[in-house]
Order: C-alpha cells, then sequence, then structure tokens
C-alpha cells in the first residue's frame, strides 16, 4: 500500500509540473496552442489551416513540392521564408494562397514561385521588395489599397494586368516595379517620380501620369508603350527609353527614324533616319527637323562613330559638357538655331 502511494503522489506532482500546452498532432500535420509547425504531407495538395490557429512558423512547408492550394483565415503574418524556406522553390507547385487576414507582404515572400497563379489577401498594405517578383502565371492578386510599395514587387509578374490600388500617399513608383510585367495601362495622378526601369520590358500600352515631374533611367523602355502623359516640365533621364532603340517603344518613333518627347531627341533609327543623312568628302551629317529643339547625347552613343556632323535649326544652344560628349561620339561639328 505503502508503494501504491508514493507512485500516486509522483504522478501527481509530474502533472503539476509538466507545461501546459496544446498540442495537436497527426500524420499530415503539428499544431502546437496557436501556432502551425509542420505540415507533413508529401501527396496532399491542399491545405486549410484551422481557424484558432494564429501564426505559422518558417519551416512550416519546408520540401512541400506536391501543395497547390493553402489557406489560413486568421494567421496575421507570413514569415518570409515560409514558400522558400532553405531553397528557392521549395513549394514549387504552389498555385493559390489565401490569407485574408495578412496586412504585410515581406520581401521577397513569393519571389520565384513559378506555378502560383492567385494570391488571396485583401487586407494588405505594404509590399516589400520583390514580393511577387518573378512569378510568370499570377493572374489573380487581390491586395487592399497599398500604402507603402517597394523595388521589384511586381517584377517579371508575366501574366498580371490588373494593378493594385495606390493610396494617395504614394507618389513614387520604385525601381523596377512592373519591369516585364503584363499590364497594359497605368493611371494615377499622385504620382510625381516614375523611378528606373519601372516599366522596362513590360506590356504597358499607355502612362497616364499628369503629375509625374521625375523619370529615371529605362522607365519607359518598352516596346508596346504607345502614350505618354506627364507633366510638360518633367525632368526625365537621357536613358529614359533605353539606351538602344531596339529597346525603345516602336510606335513612338516618327517616320523619320527619331523619338521626340516633349521637343528632345532620345533616339535614333539610323534605317530609317536615311532621308535626314548626307554624306560628302567622308562626313556624315545628320540634319534634324525644326521641331526638335534639345538633343539628348545618349541618341548617338549606339550610333558611335557613324555620324560626324550635326545640323539642328530648332536648337538654340548645347554646354560644353555636351559638346564634349559628342565629340568622343565622333561628332566634331553641330551648326545650331540661328537668329536672322
Amino acid at each position: 500500500m505503502k508503494k501504491f502511494r508514493k507512485l500516486f503522489i509522483l504522478g501527481t506532482l509530474m502533472s503539476i509540473s509538466a507545461p501546459l500546452a496544446l498540442s495537436a498532432c497527426s500524420l499530415d500535420q503539428t499544431i502546437e496552442n496557436d501556432t502551425y509547425v509542420q505540415f507533413r504531407s508529401h501527396s496532399k495538395t491542399e491545405l486549410n489551416i484551422p481557424d484558432h490557429v494564429t501564426k505559422i512558423i518558417p519551416s512550416a512547408l519546408f520540401l512541400k513540392h506536391k501543395l497547390q492550394k493553402i489557406s489560413a483565415k486568421n494567421i496575421f503574418e507570413i514569415p518570409a521564408e515560409l514558400f522558400n524556406y532553405a531553397t528557392k522553390g521549395a513549394t514549387s507547385g504552389l498555385k493559390s494562397v489565401n490569407f485574408p487576414s495578412v496586412q504585410k507582404v515581406e520581401k521577397e515572400t513569393f519571389k520565384g514561385l513559378l506555378n502560383l497563379e492567385e494570391v488571396i489577401m485583401p487586407n494588405v498594405v505594404e509590399v516589400e521588395q520583390g514580393a511577387f517578383e518573378n512569378t510568370p502565371k499570377l493572374k489573380n492578386l487581390q491586395l487592399g489599397t497599398l500604402t507603402k510599395i517597394a523595388d521589384n514587387a511586381f517584377r517579371k509578374t508575366k501574366s498580371l494586368i490588373d494593378t493594385p490600388k495606390f493610396a494617395s500617399s504614394i507618389t513614387q513608383l520604385p525601381k523596377g516595379i512592373f519591369s516585364e510585367s503584363a499590364i497594359k495601362s497605368f493611371k494615377n495622378e499622385n504620382i510625381t517620380t516614375i523611378g528606373e526601369s519601372a516599366f522596362e520590358k513590360s506590356e504597358i500600352e499607355e502612362i497616364n501620369l499628369p503629375n509625374v515631374v521625375k523619370v529615371d533611367k529605362g522607365a519607359f523602355a518598352a516596346l508596346k508603350l504607345k502614350k505618354i502623359n506627364i507633366s510638360s516640365n518633367a525632368k526625365i533621364h537621357s536613358e529614359a527609353f533605353g539606351s538602344k532603340s531596339s529597346q525603345a517603344p516602336k510606335e513612338l518613333f516618327n517616320n523619320e527614324g527619331l523619338l521626340v518627347f516633349q521637343d528632345t531627341l532620345f533616339l535614333i533609327d539610323l534605317d530609317k533616319a536615311k532621308n535626314l543623312i548626307t554624306s560628302k568628302d567622308k562626313i556624315v551629317t545628320l540634319t534634324l527637323p525644326e521641331n526638335i529643339k534639345s538633343i539628348n547625347t545618349f541618341a548617338f552613343k549606339q550610333h558611335k562613330g557613324k555620324i560626324n556632323k550635326i545640323i539642328a535649326p530648332g536648337v538654340k544652344s548645347i554646354d560644353d559638357e555636351d559638346f564634349e560628349q559628342f565629340k568622343k561620339l565622333g561628332i566634331s561639328e553641330i551648326v545650331l538655331f540661328k537668329k536672322s
């Protein structure tokens, strides 16, 4: 009897001293209290996380290549490494993500998920750098009205046509944000700055940003771009349309092979500009139309050594620094506007 009582007392003490934790384990998954710890199935294609779960650890989906669809009603934060834990493409088969309570997408969270087609996160207001980068099949993206966006957020979303809504507080399009995306048009009255390569190599056809005053390098280097509406006083980078005519919007070149925007010459397609070129005594001369009021030196960079003289009747002046750049490109003489 005494031996039994001792064992009973010991067992009672052990029960009292054990940590209070709720753990739900099955062949497919482990959940501890409100935290999703591990999804173990290598054959199931769909995961619906229970409503009482509010957290998920970064390694929970490690190497679950068969997983195609995941949803979690009450998880408020997605670890940046969740879908690419330890290796890129750790959940390479993923097609659909539904996390309605998440408010922020961390840096590169979905980057490189080549089969991802749908992301439903209607409460997201912040998107960090490269969050959806290189998700070429993403078509259905449901986010909230964004108050923060970062570089390359939607770069290489080659199936994404509809863009998220931006809050009025966003005045700058970050670097590469829609580069190589499928968007056809973009309109916003609050944007004042277009970052480097913002629309580069995208499917964009129309840009309507009437209050933009600054355009960075490569921002308009999109082959299908047809129409641009920005401030007439905007400061436009010399390589805004790209550094080569082959990279620039085809329909923005005129019949004479010149890409002229807001009276400035940005690029030349020499194959189409033959009517503007004459040659005498081994001096190749390019005569520009009078509507061109300023010349961008980068317009001649890809044609180095092919043009020796420029006649520009609409241009009033060229500063010494630019003239030195022209000389390096083989242009030794520039004839400008003369007052009558």
